[in-house]
């Protein structure tokens, strides 16, 4: 049975190792080496098996284990003194916990430290807690390392750490003590040690298995952020490609308009030649509304959807004052503009014909701060989560955390409101 539980334990505390390694190992380096670290990894839990199997608890077993896991981590980083340094740190957590598992199992089970160390039933006890405790430490300086975060740490991770930790260290205490305190069973303590390495082995399972999902989702967020930045390079191709196109249905058009204005003044016909005149004058590329901020990207953008919002009857209102040298990404700014004046359009849509229909923007910077607010009028909300109403649900709904993502970049504050008829949204980009 301690062979088993020698071989076990050793699978474990090499798992812990590599977890260890891999949080201070380039994972380039890694990738092209993985056979050789799959060998070295095998020969390590063999070498901890062997050893604290035929050596046991002597000075020996502590030097093979030790050049053990500083020939892994060397193999790992190729790294001398980081070897020997991660290998001491290794060495130190391990013996630590084991020195103060056994003072507790001596305090609370109210035995001697010779039977916590000898009696083959404490001491299997004793194996399972300390690397349970040594798995603890270490998962926590990985998590803590700056020099490779996993994931964004949340609070609600930790709580399940400490759930995790705490549950599966009592479960297994109590395994023990219930069953060595009393008349046991032989089957029956087989079965305790079984249960508890299940509970060992759980404990780094459900802890690997949440890291993976964190991590998906945030692939998934950036992969999302990503889609939306393109989106927002879309859209401004779109403003400057109609711009053009404006342009050039003009420029095809000036001898014809050119003709009609001869022709009214050849007839005296001043009145029509100078209402003609102030027709051409309302055109696109003449329009007096076409914005003019000194930033290029915001310009199209807001042109494009203007021009959008006003062949559909809806009054847009702007009074913006920035600069051409933002502190904020134009392509982020594209993307929260775009994003909400689209929404805006579509709610204006949705009013009915006799209803007022205005989309209005407002922008104002400084050396300290971006602050916008941006409405319309719509229709009192039924849809408290702001998601989207289209059919294409596969397509759309992604606008406000389009928003929300690209503001989440910046020190910024933001509000979606309905407010006496207009649905608002107001941020603040701080730029320090």
């Amino acid at each position: 049975m301690m062979t088993l539980v020698n071989f076990l334990t050793a699978v474990f505390e090499t798992i812990t190792i590599l977890m260890f390694i891999s949080t201070y190992v380039d994972k380039k380096t890694k990738a092209q080496n993985r056979y050789l670290y799959i060998i070295a990894a095998v020969l390590l839990s063999v070498i901890i098996s062997v050893s604290s199997t035929f050596v046991k608890l002597s000075y020996l077993n502590l030097i093979i284990i030790s050049g053990s896991i500083f020939f892994v981590i060397y193999v790992y980083s190729k790294k001398l003194i980081g070897s020997f340094l991660q290998t001491m740190v290794l060495v130190v957590i391990f013996t630590i916990t084991e020195i103060v598992t056994s003072f507790i199992i001596v305090q609370v089970a109210g035995i001697t430290l010779k039977q916590a160390t000898f009696d083959k039933n404490y001491r299997v006890l004793g194996i399972i807690l300390s690397k349970l405790f040594a798995f603890a430490v270490i998962k926590i300086i990985c998590l803590r390392s700056n020099e490779n975060k996993p994931f964004v740490i949340k609070y609600t991770y930790w709580i399940l750490f400490i759930v995790i930790f705490a549950t599966t260290t009592t479960s297994v205490y109590l395994l023990f003590i219930f069953q060595y305190a009393g008349e046991g069973i032989k089957q029956y303590n087989s079965l305790a040690t079984w249960c508890s390495f299940g509970l060992l082995y759980s404990t780094f399972f459900a802890l690997y298995l949440y890291e993976s999902v964190v991590k998906q989702s945030e692939k998934e967020k950036q992969l999302e952020i990503e889609r939306a930045k393109s989106k927002a390079r879309e859209k401004q191709v779109e403003a400057i490609l109609d711009g053009n196109n404006e342009l050039k249905k003009f420029r095809h058009d000036t001898i014809n308009h050119h003709i009609a204005i001869q022709s009214y003044f050849e007839k005296h016909d001043w009145e029509g030649g100078i209402k003609y005149i102030s027709d051409l004058s309302n055109l696109p590329m003449f329009s007096a509304n076409d914005m003019d901020t000194g930033n290029p990207a915001v310009d199209s953008i807001i042109d494009s959807k203007r021009r959008k919002a006003m062949d559909k009857q809806i009054e847009f209102i702007t009074e913006i004052q920035i600069s051409e040298q933002l502190f904020v990404n134009s392509m982020d700014l594209c993307t929260i503009l775009g994003n909400a004046l689209d929404n805006c359009i579509e709610a204006c849509e949705k009013l009915e014909d006799d209803k007022q229909k205005i989309i209005s923007i407002s922008m104002i910077y400084d050396d300290e701060a971006l602050i916008s607010k941006i409405s319309n009028t719509a229709e009192q909300l039924s849809n408290v989560f702001l998601q989207t109403t289209k059919d294409d649900k596969d397509n759309h709904g992604f606008g406000v955390g389009n928003i929300k993502s690209a503001l989440a970049k910046y020190n910024s504050i933001h509000s979606f409101r309905y407010d006496n008829g207009e649905f608002v949204l107001a941020f603040v980009i701080f730029k320090n």
